[in-house]
């Protein structure tokens, strides 16, 4: 028995959502719920839906290829692969509507993931999987993340020595030099966590802009279900909010460029300086000139 065939597997690869959180890495995911035959699963390698990762695996945690993890996180692994879940995710996929694919014991696995980003690599020698970013512009990560007060802290990732030695060491003074202005900072988080990615990608990896998908949807939700193999139609336009920073059910043509006008033109200065400085703004802007 192969290794997909172990974890459910019939014809397609699973599929690993990922990119930094506030990306939209939520809401393709829980439209990719409504597609028939899908299994979502919510987080699985976050240690606030997976109690049993406790001390185990931090947010944003990398792993180098090749390398053998704890076996507390190579038991989650495995059981996020065969699908299965806390009850903390189910309770989840019942309030948020999409209890049917979070319950759904065979079919095309979904695996959404922003807190394991740097594993995707690692996850993709382990088993065949359709490894698929989702990337926002700095500045509108940025916004959302203030906005939320989230704890999004470039040190989490200057502090693993494997990471550093791998994929930054020649960025590591730029990057520090950020560390005591919050937007800088915020800015070399999204520098750094794209170079990790991009140098890891292989050419079967697909990275889909947030802002295409809110502006384009049209085009871009096309492009995304070919990559894909599945029929994901684009969102008709919110005709619903739900309160709070955190939704996922926002008019995408309203939110995509709010930066715009939510940061100074100083302020986004400032995100966009560890940008340039590691040679990504044309990727942030454009989805082009991958390291």
């Amino acid at each position: 028995m192969n290794e997909a065939q172990h974890h459910g597997d019939v014809t397609d690869p699973p599929i690993f959502l990922t990119g930094l959180p506030r990306c939209g890495s939520s809401w393709i995911g829980e439209r990719l719920s409504r597609t028939p035959g899908v299994r979502y699963r919510y987080e699985s390698l976050n240690l606030h839906w997976s109690p049993a990762l406790e001390g185990t695996l931090g947010h944003f945690r990398y792993q180098r290829p090749g390398t053998r993890a704890p076996v507390n996180l190579e038991h989650a692994v495995d059981r996020a692969l065969a699908g299965d879940q806390s009850w903390k995710q189910r309770l989840r996929a019942l309030a948020r509507g999409y209890g049917s694919a979070a319950h759904r014991r065979s079919g095309r696995l979904v695996l959404k993931d922003p807190t394991a980003l740097f594993l995707a690599a690692w996850l993709a020698e382990r088993v065949p999987l359709q490894v698929t970013v989702l990337f926002r512009h700095p500045c509108g990560f940025a916004a959302s993340i203030l906005d939320l007060g989230w704890p999004i802290r470039l040190r989490r990732l200057l502090g693993q020595s494997d990471l550093v030695t791998d994929h930054l060491e020649d960025h590591v003074d730029t990057l520090r030099a950020t560390l005591d202005d919050p937007l800088a900072a915020l800015g070399g988080f999204w520098a750094a966590a794209h170079r990790v990615l991009l140098r890891q990608a292989t050419d079967d990896w697909l990275f889909a802009s947030y802002e295409r998908l809110c502006l384009e949807p049209e085009s871009a939700f096309s492009e995304l279900s070919g990559h894909l193999g599945l029929n994901l139609p684009a969102p008709p336009p919110a005709t619903r909010h739900r309160s709070g920073a955190a939704s996922t059910r926002k008019d995408g043509r309203q939110v995509a460029l709010a930066w715009q006008t939510r940061l100074s033109k100083e302020e986004q200065g400032r995100i966009m300086g560890p940008v340039r400085a590691l040679g990504l703004e044309a990727f942030a802007t454009e989805g082009r000139n991958q390291p």
